[in-house]
């Protein structure tokens, strides 16, 4: 084992005993509700960085060996310290390797979880970077190291495009509806990342917790236009402009 790694561990072992000893688990809970590709990753960093807030990730992604139940109490049965509110991350579709949804049932019947509703305006962008990400192996970037162009460079197919934006549509009224007894804020990935600071200070309000200057360590991984990035734009373009969905383009 490096040094590093035992330094890590002596470090989370330290945290663990403090958090045993001082913490409690008079926390409250919440949630992101999402799909990839949405600035998740960038939303959960940007919390975790806030002292009164512990963001989590896709937790319920896949259930694997474990239980619903299980999971659950691994995230919200645990002392913590100086922790205001505790949360995870989950997408419309989760888990994907079960047909266990009760997860989804914990989270409509319990009113006290605050549910933050994340999406991202420009859907076309959202399965351009979902087409990318897949085709890289890149889910999140925090260097400055990039992937070129031309690796990161799709062709789409049209009837594929609006079955995606019809089913985005439908993930999102569903969330709408579903949770408009809980405490509820939506915010979109396009204020996340060109009023980051206003949109923030919005959030911590919705949490009740003080406003904080706070940073991640995530790069933007695809600065690049539709066109620069879509070989076949044109075709695309052609198609989508004789729809609702026109504005979607560039």
């Amino acid at each position: 084992m490096s040094l590093k790694k035992k330094l890590v561990k002596v470090r989370d072992t330290a945290l663990n005993y403090r958090d045993q000893t001082l913490g409690t688990l008079s926390y409250d809970k919440y949630v992101i509700i999402s799909r990839s590709r949405t600035g998740s990753n960038l939303l959960i960093s940007l919390l975790d960085s806030h002292p009164q807030i512990m963001a989590k990730g896709e937790l319920f992604r896949r259930l694997e060996e474990n239980s619903t139940e299980g999971i659950w109490n691994d995230i919200f049965n645990k002392k913590q310290f100086g922790v205001k509110f505790v949360g995870f991350k989950i997408f419309y579709y989760h888990p994907i390797d079960s047909e266990d949804k009760s997860v989804w049932n914990r989270l409509i019947e319990d009113k006290n979880i605050k549910v933050i509703h994340l999406v991202r305006e420009n859907m076309l962008k959202t399965f351009v970077s979902r087409k990318i990400a897949e085709k890289t192996d890149t889910w999140k970037a925090k260097s400055k190291k990039s992937v070129s162009v031309q690796e990161k460079q799709v062709t789409l197919d049209f009837d594929e495009c609006v079955s995606e934006f019809e089913r985005i549509k439908q993930w999102e009224a569903w969330a709408r509806e579903e949770f408009k007894g809980h405490d509820f804020h939506e915010l979109s990935y396009e204020d996340l990342v060109s009023n980051r600071e206003s949109t923030m200070k919005d959030l911590f309000s919705f949490f009740g917790v003080k406003n904080k200057q706070v940073e991640s360590k995530l790069k933007k991984q695809n600065a690049e236009t539709l066109n620069q990035l879509i070989l076949n734009y044109e075709e695309i373009k052609s198609e989508l402009s004789r729809t609702q969905w026109s504005y979607l383009l560039d």
